[in-house]
């Protein structure tokens, strides 16, 4: 009498090899078989979970880069839900920048207002962001300066 094995509860190698090989070269649409069962179905089913979180986190990062880097939105964070360690602090970190660079240029933007209306503001002083944006709001404090004291 002949038995059938039942391949479901094996891990399938090669697809496995696959699947890791496209995901490490940012192919989302890799998938192990979902139909998989016993320990084979839980590595298919974690790996798969993987796959999805890095496919939304990927896709966050794009559009939050992409609404303030490139179309200069401010304000946008990235949401990705049940992340955890090490993903949950690299999103995290994502959206502190966002926050440092939509206070940092909201309030220049003010400033630059003010002085422009013949205000008088109060001198910028970065508290998010540092180095560079501080210098060039350092620049910006000189200048609205040099532009009052012309003005008196």
């Amino acid at each position: 009498m002949e038995t059938t094995v039942d391949r479901r509860h094996e891990i399938d190698l090669g697809q496995l090899h696959d699947a890791i090989l496209k995901l490490r070269d940012g192919d989302f649409s890799a998938r192990l078989p979902a139909d998989w069962t016993n320990r084979a179905g839980t590595v298919a089913r974690v790996f798969n979970s993987l796959v999805t979180m890095l496919e939304q986190l990927s896709a966050e990062q794009i559009r939050v880069t992409n609404e303030i880097g490139t179309l200069g939105e401010l304000g946008c964070q990235a949401e990705v839900f049940g992340v955890y360690g090490s993903w949950r602090q690299m999103l995290d970190g994502l959206n502190r920048m966002a926050v440092g660079w939509t206070v940092e240029m909201r309030r220049t933007s003010q400033f630059a207002q003010a002085a422009a209306a013949g205000q008088n503001p109060a001198p910028l002083k970065s508290e998010f962001i540092g180095r560079e944006i501080a210098q060039m709001q350092e620049h910006i404090n000189a200048m609205a300066s040099k532009l009052a004291q012309k003005s008196d």
